[in-house]
């Protein structure tokens, strides 16, 4: 009978011990559930950060694109700018010269109409002498 009962009473501890297995299972499979489902949302997560960083680095580049396209048009308009500066310059040189000969000119002209009517009142005043004597 003892043995039965040291029997009967390993049975008991075992089965205690299965019942402990058992509930330190259960306890073990919930933190595993709550693990994977706490694994699901970060893995979403990152794939959110991720789908993020790629818009950003697309993004990135686009202004990227655009900043050296902006610089390109920027050197584009200064050289365009030094360019018509230069032909501004040139221009104003042609115009000074021109206006000095037109103002020469003018001189010129002023002088010649003053030697023509010099010429016309000395011409003027030989015809009178000169009918002036016919009439005497």
């Amino acid at each position: 009978m003892m043995a039965l009962e040291k029997e009967n009473v390993e049975w008991k501890e075992k089965a205690s011990r299965a019942d402990m297995i058992s509930l330190e299972l259960r306890d073990l499979e919930s933190k595993v559930d709550q693990l994977n489902r706490a694994l699901r949302e970060k893995t979403q997560a990152l794939i959110k950060a991720q789908e993020v960083i790629t818009e950003n680095d697309l993004s990135l580049n686009d202004m990227r694109k655009e900043t050296s396209s902006s610089k390109s048009s920027i050197e584009k308009l200064t050289e365009e700018n030094t360019r018509l500066a230069s032909s501004l310059k040139e221009e104003k040189e042609k115009s000074s010269d021109l206006e000095a000969r037109v103002k020469s000119a003018e001189c010129r002209i002023a002088d010649l109409s003053d030697q023509q009517g010099s010429e016309k009142l000395g011409l003027a005043r030989k015809m009178a002498e000169s009918e002036n004597r016919g009439r005497m």
